[in-house]
């Protein structure tokens, strides 16, 4: 696991808290419907499709495509200088169609491309959070 020491860590709340909560076991969830089988990230209390306010956490494979990103130079927390540059990345996760941000890991910037398959690994960071990361399959 690589550290985290130094970083700014949120203390999360209300369904966040509940999306971290999943997570902590190193596989991420995400909230469906019940009603109408909708995936939601970021997690929200009504459906976006239909309105509903009830859903299950779903465990998620972990697996998608990377959708996007940017390349980070400069930081605002001080946390992160040993990492610059790193990329932050989109990933759209394959059965959910929801996108997802985190960090990249496994992989140089210049080799960055549209479409890589990607799995999401998570670097626990206390009891309640977790760091979202991306590596190529």
């Amino acid at each position: 696991m690589a550290e985290s020491v130094g970083k700014y860590v949120p203390t999360p709340d209300g369904l966040n808290y509940d999306f971290y909560k999943h997570a902590i076991d190193g596989v991420l969830h995400f909230p469906r419907c019940k009603k109408c089988g909708t995936y939601h990230h970021p997690p929200r209390f009504l459906c976006g499709k239909c309105a509903s306010s009830e859903h299950d956490w779903v465990p998620s494979s972990g697996e998608g495509k990377l959708f996007s990103w940017t390349v980070n130079h400069r930081v605002f927390d001080p946390g992160w200088m040993p990492e610059v540059p790193y990329a932050t990345v989109v990933v759209e996760m394959d059965e959910e169609k929801v996108r997802v941000v985190g960090g990249l890991r496994g992989l140089d910037l210049a080799d960055l491309k549209i479409g890589i398959p990607m799995v999401a690994e998570v670097e626990p960071a206390g009891d309640e959070f977790v760091f979202v990361y991306f590596r190529p399959v």
